[in-house]
């Protein structure tokens, strides 16, 4: 019985962050597992049953991890099977701490509102932290169709949004555990305070944008490109007429800057001049362009996931490389292990050091005319622009939307934020959900528009309410551009507070109350 309660948990969750609009589900998701920890007796069988909770939730929202290692990995089939299974059961390791956790402090009653916010807050907290190559399946992903709780964003993040769904969690649960109508009725007035929040909130962001005097016109492109025929050497000529013919179409129906999606084009953009000449050649560029590719610096060891921005002289005003990896695509875990059952070896990209805020002339661009990402001069950075002096914008390539921005505070002199993605290295799954949500909980963050253009992706814009509109192919679509140096968000000045004060409970305040109560 415990089982199929644990099980019901998981698949409540999964339902409810794959499929967007089950986002109720999610309030009732951890009923079932507060049941079997109010009644579990044992802690080491409680951090099992958490532990197992854990492990059917991350199957269910990241399994598409075993394609890439399938289909390029090289490894036999089995031990692909071995790995994915062990990093599910590792992942899965979290909330079975957070099990231990809640049933270690939660007392007699098993039944604490506070003790089941902070516990969560603090495992997915440190586990972003400690493990941040995993930010698949968090339950704010869950919340993004259902707008009242989407907008707490913007005063605590994706940790507030969380908070909110396990308060009607544990309100629900208080309410069938003690056979009390009034918890449920607090979880109403809950979705009433939050509601009218979310009208409070809009108003001003309607108002502001709406009082922009400027407006971007931006080609967002989308391509469906398999990963297996996008990375193969004989189809880099079929990749830039298929990437050319989509700017062209773009730039035929006024975008004044061009986005395309991340590695679009599979020859080193920058050093490769003949692919790069061929791939210019295609199409008449009026605008801008922002275009991907894996290219080296410096050190021609060490590759970067970069993106480019281009001007119509075909110069390069700026570069941003990605800074996080992701394991499998970009970043090979243990190459010695790998290259023991192998017999090949194996390489990872290398992650950016710093930030690089594109803008639309180089000035803006390098924080000194004419220098590259180490403040060095550079031959290949062009020393004009003549759009919009003012116009900039953060990038976040592919899997780093799945994470708050660093700087997320400066962004306030920034116009959008934009997500270049490929998303076929994990085939078709909830992974496209989940970059698309973690898309919109960005944009209320920071309220500002976010712009994503993908391979394999959902691609479109995210207004700064969280609202979207989807594309297909190419198309143009018109950003009101927002005035530097606006005020910030309440989450951009104060950060992750919900999951700081959640720490400070469980490590500080929780031990500090159990060692008095044991001495009393």
């Amino acid at each position: 019985m415990k089982f199929l309660l644990i099980f019901l948990s998981a698949i409540l969750l999964i339902l409810a962050i794959s499929y967007p609009g089950l986002f109720f589900l999610a309030w009732l998701a951890l009923i079932p597992t507060l049941f079997v920890l109010q009644d579990e007796k044992s802690l080491k069988r409680s951090f099992l049953w958490g532990w197992l909770l854990g492990f059917i939730l991350y199957a269910g929202v990241s399994y598409w991890l075993f394609y890439p290692l399938r289909d390029f990995s090289g490894l036999p089939y089995p031990l692909v099977i071995v790995l994915t299974l062990l990093l599910l059961a590792t992942a899965g390791l979290s909330r079975g701490l957070w099990a231990l956790i809640y049933k270690l402090f939660s007392g007699e009653r098993g039944d604490s509102l506070i003790l089941l916010i902070a516990s969560w807050l603090s495992i997915e907290y440190l586990m972003a932290q400690l493990f941040p190559y995993y930010p698949f399946g968090n339950l704010s992903l869950s919340q993004a169709d259902f707008s009242p709780f989407l907008q707490l964003a913007e005063l605590g993040g994706s940790y507030l949004v969380a908070a909110a769904v396990l308060l009607v969690n544990g309100l629900l649960f208080k309410s069938l555990l003690r056979q009390k109508m009034g918890y449920t009725l607090l979880v109403a007035l809950l979705l009433l305070v939050t509601m009218f929040n979310a009208n409070q909130s809009l108003e001003p962001i309607q108002e502001r944008s709406r009082s922009a005097e400027k407006t971007l016109s931006l080609g967002v492109v989308e391509t469906e490109i398999s990963q297996e025929d996008k990375w193969l050497p004989e189809n880099i000529e079929y990749n830039i007429e298929i990437a050319a013919e989509l700017a062209g179409e773009a730039y035929e129906q006024g975008a004044e800057l061009v986005i395309m999606p991340e590695t679009v084009l599979t020859f080193d953009y920058l050093r490769n001049s003949y692919y790069r000449e061929m791939f210019h050649e295609y199409f008449e560029q009026k605008g801008y362009l922002l275009v991907g590719s894996q290219a080296i610096k410096e050190d021609p060891a060490k590759q970067y996931n970069s993106v480019f921005m281009v001007d119509t002289d075909q110069e390069v005003l700026g570069r941003y490389n990605k800074r996080i990896l992701v394991p499998g695509g970009e970043s090979v875990p243990f190459p010695g292990v790998l290259e023991f059952f192998t017999g090949e070896r194996w390489y990872s990209l290398t992650p950016g050091s710093e930030n690089q805020v594109l803008s639309l002339s180089a000035g803006d661009n390098q924080g000194e005319t004419g220098n590259n990402e180490n403040g060095e001069n550079d031959e290949n950075y062009a020393d004009d622009g003549d759009l919009g002096e003012g116009i900039s914008f953060q990038v976040l390539i592919c899997s780093e939307i799945l994470y708050p921005p660093r700087e997320i505070d400066e962004l306030v002199d920034q116009q959008f934020i934009v997500n270049p993605s490929n998303e076929a290295w994990f085939g078709r799954g909830n992974l496209q959900t989940q970059m698309w949500q973690s898309a919109r909980l960005r944009a209320v963050e920071s309220r500002m528009p976010v712009i994503k253009a993908g391979n394999y992706a959902t691609s479109g814009k995210v207004f700064s309410d969280g609202s979207y509109r989807l594309i297909e192919g190419a198309e143009v679509l018109e950003v009101r551009l927002l005035e530097s140096g606006r005020e910030r968000t309440i989450y951009q000045k104060y950060g992750d507070y919900p999951a700081y004060l959640a720490l400070l409970l469980i490590l500080v305040i929780g031990p500090a109350y159990k060692l008095y109560r044991a001495a009393s």
